[in-house]
C-alpha cells in the first residue's frame, strides 16, 4: 500500500469557497477562496472526472465535498452548477454539475468493497451511540474509525489499545491508492510472535505495492475467482 498524502490546514484554506454575493435568480451564489486559481483548477478537474468516474483518481477530500453537495442536491430536489463568473447575466461557462445522485454514481467506481485482514495498531475504542473504533495501518498517516459488530468484540479490542493486531470484516478501499476507508470489524487476532507480526507485515506491503500496477482491480479479481 501506498500511503496516502496529507492535506495540510494551510492547502486546505486556499481550495476552500467563501460566499461573498447573493444574486437574484434560481439560487445563484457569487464565491470566492483565497488562492482562486487553485480553487479553479480543482473544481474543473472534478468537473472532468465526474464524465469519466472510472478513469479518475478520486481522493478522500473530494469524494467527502461530493457527499456532502450531493445531499444538498437531494434535499433542495435540484442540480448545483459551479459556473466562471462574467457573461450576460453575470456567469459564464459550467465546470461542474453535481445532482442529488451523483456521490452514489462516483462510489461505485471510487471505491473496492470485500472480505479483507489488516494488520492495524488500535488506538480509540468505543462510542457514545454506536459500537466503534479508531485504528492506524502502518501505511496510511490519518486513523480509521471502524464499526464493530459486538459489544463483546469492543470490549476484546480494548484488551489491545496501543498494540497491533490483526482485524477481520468487511473493508472499503480507495481504488487508486489502495488506502483503506473503513472496516466493519467482525473478528481480531492477536500476532503471538514476532516473526507472525513480521510476516503480516511484509504480505500488506507487498500487496499494497502490487496494486498500484493494477488498472481494474475488480476485474483482475474476477479473473483471479475463474481462473
Amino acid at each position: 500500500m501506498r500511503a496516502i498524502e496529507r492535506v495540510t490546514t494551510l492547502e486546505q484554506e486556499q481550495q476552500s469557497l467563501r460566499l461573498i454575493d447573493v444574486r437574484s435568480s434560481s439560487a445563484a451564489y457569487s464565491l470566492t477562496a483565497p488562492h482562486p486559481e487553485t480553487a479553479l483548477k480543482l473544481i474543473r478537474k472534478t468537473g472532468d472526472d465526474l464524465k469519466m468516474p472510472r478513469e479518475a483518481d478520486w481522493t478522500e477530500a473530494t469524494l467527502s465535498s461530493l457527499s456532502d453537495l450531493s445531499v444538498a442536491a437531494r434535499t433542495l430536489g435540484c442540480h448545483i452548477e459551479f459556473r466562471l463568473p462574467g457573461g450576460k447575466k453575470g456567469y459564464g461557462d459550467v465546470l461542474a454539475v453535481i445532482g442529488p445522485d451523483t456521490f452514489s454514481e462516483v462510489e461505485k467506481f471510487a471505491y473496492i468493497k470485500g472480505p479483507s485482514s489488516i494488520l492495524a495498531r488500535i488506538e480509540r475504542v468505543g462510542g457514545a451511540t454506536e459500537m466503534r473504533c479508531g485504528v492506524r495501518l502502518h501505511e496510511q498517516a490519518r486513523m480509521v474509525i471502524c464499526t464493530v459488530t459486538s459489544e463483546e468484540l469492543v470490549r476484546e479490542l480494548g484488551r489491545y489499545i496501543y498494540q497491533d493486531v490483526v482485524l477481520y470484516g468487511e473493508a472499503t478501499w480507495l481504488r487508486r491508492s489502495f488506502s483503506l476507508k473503513n472496516l466493519v470489524v467482525t473478528a481480531v487476532e492477536s500476532p503471538k510472535t514476532g516473526s507472525i507480526l513480521s510476516a503480516l507485515k511484509k504480505i500488506q506491503s507487498a500487496g499494497g505495492e502490487g496494486w498500484d500496477v493494477v488498472s481494474d482491480p475488480e476485474a483482475e479479481i474476477a479473473g483471479m475467482r475463474d481462473e
